[in-house]
């Protein structure tokens, strides 16, 4: 007979089920599965839904966890054979229709990562600028560009233009905004002005 216990936090729940019955346990995220998450900073806030089913009928346990897409989930499955051998089912990266695309790191770990091959960061949206401005020195004014690690809600002098980094560090946006530097030189050098719509978005 299984027995299903839950425990959350307080006290411990148990519920008993006959040997044939198939017995799941889900614990969802309804913010998560709804696209309503706006802060990655409480832990499992990436986590979309968890799902552990136990089948006695098919001897074998699955689980799901479902994280970013809720309309699919990774899979692992642990069954046993008609001939006593236990099967272990994982991800992997040459599966096809996966559930996100993975690649393998090492020792049995897999990281999540876009079609690029760049990491997947499930963090809240990082605010790092490309501002350009005006300085004054003892010189003349000249035109400054450096990256800013906060908002930028004015866009008035001495400010007259900024570019969203979406780096999800300062040295990622720092050299994020090197490969801008040869449009800023043209600008520069032809003393145009600067035209957001001439920028093309650079990827890592």
């Amino acid at each position: 007979m299984l027995s299903l216990t839950m425990d959350n936090g307080f006290e411990d729940q148990s519920l008993d089920a006959y040997d044939d019955e198939e017995v799941t346990v889900r614990i969802g995220n309804p913010a998560a599965e709804s696209g309503l998450i706006k802060d990655f900073t409480p832990g499992l806030s990436w986590l979309n839904s968890a799902t552990i089913d136990a089948d006695p009928n098919t001897d074998r346990v699955r689980m799901y966890c479902s994280i970013g897409d809720p309309r699919g989930a990774f899979s692992f499955e642990v069954r046993r054979l008609t001939d006593g051998r236990i099967l272990i089912h994982l991800p992997h990266p040459d599966e096809s229709l996966a559930h996100m695309k993975t690649k393998d790191i090492g020792n049995g770990t897999l990281e999540l990562v876009h079609d690029n091959g760049e990491p997947i960061h499930f963090v809240n949206d990082p605010v790092y600028s490309l501002v350009f401005w005006y300085k004054s020195t003892k010189t003349g004014i000249v035109q400054v560009c450096e990256v800013w690690d906060e908002e930028i809600t004015d866009t008035s002098y001495p400010i007259y233009a900024y570019i969203p980094l979406n780096a999800y560090s300062k040295a990622a946006a720092e050299t994020k905004a090197e490969k801008y530097q040869e449009y800023i030189d043209r600008w520069e050098a032809e003393d145009e002005t600067l035209d957001l719509d001439d920028i093309p978005e650079i990827e890592y």
